[in-house]
């Protein structure tokens, strides 16, 4: 904290401002303004001093705006990649930092919450001067079978309170669906299983195992066996099964949780698209 002191006297000389204005000599008034501040050294009864604080924390103030973000998935790997930009500020005049990080996690929604958000990388930013902007290219790889599309990428500014802050309500910036939204068929496997979609989004499934056929089937299974419900599915009159290199496609107009299955594996195989509205 940066403190200014101020003296303020009250002698009994001085306390009738009117009484020095009516004083023609400017001898007169320094006269009694020298005497004050001898009976202030001297600590003589009639004399306060009051030190006041006050002046600006030594905090600087960071922020952060997402400029683009990009997924890419590798679906043969069941692994999808995010490449953006953000700038990240410190928008203190007077205040530098030592140093700086952005933390990105992938939610759910778009509410921060360091319990239950998956922390996907952290981003070593550096000194910041007061006032100075730095444009950041973050580079990562998502956990195997994740996808964001149909998530949030949250990212947040000195997320382990390390460095003092002015406001520490502007440390946060949300992208919405990166997308694409694509789901893998792999050796009995949707991947992922469970994705997450805005109102009206296009999804894909991509057919990337060699040894196997596989139908995208909407409906619900249980231990006796899965029953389709007719709302999309893979099969047409020409092509029962998705081969190696098929696709699939269907839009979601409506909200609501859509399972759905292989028609070959059933219970083994199963997936769920959750459309939300945005």
């Amino acid at each position: 904290m940066k403190s200014y002191v101020c003296f303020v006297i009250a002698s009994p000389d001085i306390q009738a401002g009117h009484w020095i204005r009516r004083q023609r000599s400017v001898g007169v008034v320094r006269k009694i303004f020298r005497n004050s501040f001898r009976d202030l050294a001297l600590g003589l009864a009639g004399v306060l001093l009051i030190a006041v604080s006050v002046g600006k924390a030594d905090a600087q103030d960071l922020t952060v705006t997402w400029k683009k973000v990009r997924q890419a998935c590798h679906m043969g790997l069941l692994t999808c990649g995010i490449k953006g930009k953000f700038i990240v500020s410190n928008l203190d005049g007077v205040n530098g930092t030592a140093s700086s990080s952005v933390d990105i996690f992938l939610s759910d929604d778009a509410v921060f919450n360091a319990g239950s958000d998956t922390l996907l990388a952290q981003i070593l930013v550096g000194p910041l001067a007061p006032g100075e902007i730095k444009s950041v290219k973050p580079s990562f790889q998502l956990p195997s079978v994740t996808s964001a599309s149909g998530r949030f990428l949250i990212a947040v500014a000195d997320s382990g309170n390390a460095v003092t802050e002015s406001n520490e309500n502007n440390n946060l910036a949300v992208f919405a669906n990166p997308g694409p939204t694509g789901v893998v068929l792999f050796d009995k496997l949707f991947g992922p299983d469970a994705v997450t979609v805005p109102v009206g989004a296009r999804v894909r499934w991509m057919h990337k195992d060699g040894g196997a056929d596989h139908t995208v089937t909407s409906g619900t299974c249980d231990i006796n066996g899965c029953s389709a419900s007719g709302l999309f599915t893979s099969v047409t009159n020409n092509q029962e099964f998705l081969a190696q290199h098929d696709e699939f496609i269907h839009v979601f107009n409506d909200a609501g949780q859509f399972a759905y299955f292989c028609e070959k594996h059933e219970q083994d195989m199963t997936g769920t698209i959750n459309v939300v509205t945005p």
